[in-house]
């Protein structure tokens, strides 16, 4: 698996969760989880 696979497998899964809240605060959940994975990236 490409590094690039792999965040792919890792945000959709973020993005297809059961997040408590609008979708305007999962949006933002999931934009922190793409900044936080490319930081330690």
């Amino acid at each position: 698996m490409t590094p690039r696979e792999l965040r792919n497998v890792v945000l959709a899964g973020f993005k297809g969760s059961f997040f408590p809240g609008t979708y305007r605060e999962k949006r933002h959940f999931v934009r922190q989880v793409i900044d936080r994975y490319e930081a330690v990236s």
